[in-house]
């Protein structure tokens, strides 16, 4: 037999339909059952009127959000190794190209660049970065960056094509950092007005 109870939450009136079991007719004795079903949109809260309460992202939009963090550090430690494997000099000096390379792939976060103009860009980093003390493998060097192009581009289409708003803060110029100090070399990322990976720096 059921039973219309009406409670109260949060100063609401709400009906509760309450079923009740009785005690099983068997051997084993067995304890009444209380079934309630709440009939109510909004559940209970306890929280002042107006505040509303942040949801947790669904599962598929964090492993989303797992792959573009992810993939931006790959990103970044890349560039880090291009600098490392392909030149030779002081920190200053690696920092200052490092801090150029991540300033030149930014465009391919923000527009599809075609794949026939990677080589025009290559060329471009290369009048821009003044040559250090030793520059290694030169014919590696530009296949490297050619690949690493290549993976920006790809990671740029996959921002864009979420519904999320990604972006990387703006590069401050490099200016002449003094001796011991931390000069940023890979922007921060950026998930709407929140920061979803920290930049990466480098004690010249």
């Amino acid at each position: 037999m059921h039973s219309l109870d009406p409670i109260n939450l949060s100063g609401r009136s709400t009906a509760v339909i309450s079923t009740r079991a009785p005690a099983a007719q068997h051997s084993l004795s067995a304890p009444s059952v209380s079934l309630s079903i709440i009939l109510t949109c909004k559940p209970f809260r306890n929280r002042a009127p107006g505040v509303r309460v942040a949801r947790a992202p669904p599962r598929a939009q964090q492993a989303e959000d797992r792959q573009v963090i992810g993939d931006a550090g790959t990103i970044a430690t890349i560039l880090a190794q291009h600098v490392e494997n392909f030149y030779v000099g002081t920190d200053l000096e690696r920092a200052r190209i490092l801090h150029q390379l991540s300033s030149d792939v930014m465009i391919f976060f923000r527009r599809d660049i075609p794949v026939e103009s990677h080589q025009g860009f290559i060329r471009n980093i290369k009048d821009e970065i003044s040559k250090p003390p030793q520059e290694v493998d030169k014919t590696g060097r530009e296949t490297h960056l050619q690949q690493l192009l290549e993976l920006c581009s790809n990671f740029g289409q996959l921002i864009r094509n979420q519904d999320a708003q990604w972006q990387f803060q703006l590069l401050q110029p490099f200016g002449n950092p003094l001796p011991g100090s931390t000069v940023t070399t890979f922007p921060a990322l950026m998930k709407g007005a929140s920061q979803s990976r920290a930049p990466d720096t480098m004690v010249v």
